[in-house]
């Protein structure tokens, strides 16, 4: 099937479905209600940039970069005639079992995943009738998303993924300004590399970031190609979600396009009966179809709808590279507190091996998270957000900002029936926690208090209900790094 094809599909699917291609026809759109209860849900990058595993996911794009220590990396290990198409044949995923994956995740109470369909570096970890640089037909000729979703149906985790297609406009164009002859030039190679789009002379990164302020506007044939690109994608695995990465959102020209994606995925999700959603890095398209994605950061405030929380295991990379800095497992635990007591669902990014294996460390943090969320329950599964989100240092808004080093003052709670729960980021040193929120002059909870206990724990815990505060007093230090969770139960 070509694009041209594909449009004329996507247009009659629109025109005779409930769905249109405006804000005020997809604000009638079901509010995606098994987003918010979901809670967990896992992102993976998985592709070609995993054979090199060097710095982070963007090798395609740094590889051509003069002073990035990426392109030097790749000079010295690899050479100027070594291009990214030949890491295709490297990418094997020979240990990948998607049955294996999936029982893990289902250990640690994930609700969702969501694989990387196609990444920055245009190669598509799926089958693919408009583009023949994929997985099934090259490197390890298997449509791993396929297995995955698959895999994923056999437990009852949702399946979702994600299209970073979008970005390929212009994403390896450093090749045309690095100064010597590479792959980018040959349009033998131009349905691997893209339009390679450039307006520059210098071979500059940052500068080439700045995107429409300085002429990176997409052309109407690669908006054609997108729209046709994400519609496939959604057409062969009925994803319970897709996600998007920013240029769709920051980019107007996407716009018009992104509104027919929408009404044909939500005419087409009829059809299958489901109740789909799609991430969406701005708020600015609000229609119960759109969930507002977070990228490395939180939100300050709760938010009137559920929206997503999206970080990585490593500080510096969504993909599995050598030179990764992993989070600390109670880190990412507050981070999950954060998110849920503001009405948000938690997404945390692993990036497998090009073998298609799980990193120790990336194990070892699923682990504890799983234990985790094991004994907090009843505090994360089926409850809503308190009246107030909790108290301690707060979120300044932004991507990548995210701050650790949570403080015994640093509380969220969330809510249910007559219950309430209070996530202590990190432990007191006194064993000794005063919440003001909680306080009877803040107003917030004006109930009885019934009984209070420590989720998980065998542990005695003695309250004092005051003006200025509630104090939480526990018997003794819980031996844990993770984030401690009071059950305060209220009188009927």
């Amino acid at each position: 099937m070509t694009v041209n094809e594909y449009l004329k599909i996507i247009d009659e699917v629109n025109e005779n479905g409930k769905y249109k291609p405006t804000v005020e026809s997809l604000e009638a759109y079901p509010y995606p209600q098994w987003f918010e209860d979901a809670k967990f849900g896992i992102f993976m990058h998985w592709g070609v940039y995993s054979v090199p595993a060097f710095f982070n996911e963007w090798y395609e794009r740094l590889m051509y970069y003069k002073g990035n220590p990426t392109h030097w990396h790749h000079l010295v290990k690899y050479g100027k005639s070594f291009n990214y198409k030949d890491f295709i044949p490297m990418f094997k995923a020979e240990k990948f079992d998607a049955d294996k994956w999936l029982s893990f995740f289902e250990e640690c109470n994930v609700r969702f995943i969501m694989p990387v369909g196609e990444h920055h570096d245009g190669f598509k970890m799926y089958g693919s009738e408009l583009c023949r640089w994929n997985a099934a037909q090259m490197g390890p000729k298997r449509d791993l998303l396929g297995e995955l979703k698959a895999a994923s149906e056999r437990r009852g985790i949702e399946f979702c993924t994600s299209s970073h297609r979008a970005e390929h406009y212009w994403f390896p164009n450093g090749g045309k300004t690095v100064g010597y002859d590479n792959d980018t030039f040959k349009e033998e190679y131009r349905d691997f590399y893209g339009p390679c789009f450039n307006p520059y002379k210098r071979n500059n990164l940052i500068t080439n970031l700045k995107q429409e302020k300085e002429g990176m506007i997409p052309s109407e044939e690669w908006l054609d190609d997108w729209l046709a690109s994400s519609c496939e994608l959604i057409d062969k695995y009925k994803p319970s979600a897709l996600f998007f990465d920013w240029w769709v959102s920051s980019c107007e020209a996407f716009v018009p396009y992104t509104l027919r994606f929408a009404a044909y995925y939500c005419n087409r999700s009829r059809e299958w009966g489901k109740n789909i959603c799609i991430f969406y890095k701005s708020d600015k398209l609000k229609s119960n179809c759109f969930v507002l994605d977070r990228e490395r950061t939180q939100l300050e405030e709760i938010y009137p709808k559920v929206w997503q929380c999206e970080t990585a295991s490593a500080h510096n990379a969504w993909s599995y590279c050598t030179t990764n800095i992993f989070k600390k497992s109670n880190e990412i635990a507050g981070t999950f507190a954060d998110c849920i007591s503001k009405r948000g669902t938690f997404c945390l990014n692993l990036g497998p091996k090009a073998d298609g294996t799980i990193c120790d460390r990336e194990i070892e943090i699923m682990r504890d998270l799983g234990e985790w969320t094991t004994k907090n329950k009843e505090a994360i599964w089926g409850i809503h957000p308190y009246k107030v989100f909790g108290e301690g240092r707060q979120y300044t808004g932004g991507l990548y900002r995210e701050k650790y080093n949570f403080k015994s003052t640093d509380i969220r709670i969330t809510a249910r029936d007559n219950a309430i729960y209070v996530f202590a980021l990190a432990q007191a040193k006194d064993n000794t926690y005063r919440i003001k929120v909680l306080g009877k002059n803040a107003g917030h909870l004006t109930e009885k208090i019934k009984w209070v206990s420590v989720l998980g724990y065998k542990v005695d815990c003695a309250y004092c209900h005051k003006g200025e505060y509630l104090a939480l007093k526990t018997e003794k230090h819980i031996d844990t790094k993770m984030p401690i969770c009071f059950k305060i139960e209220l009188e009927k």
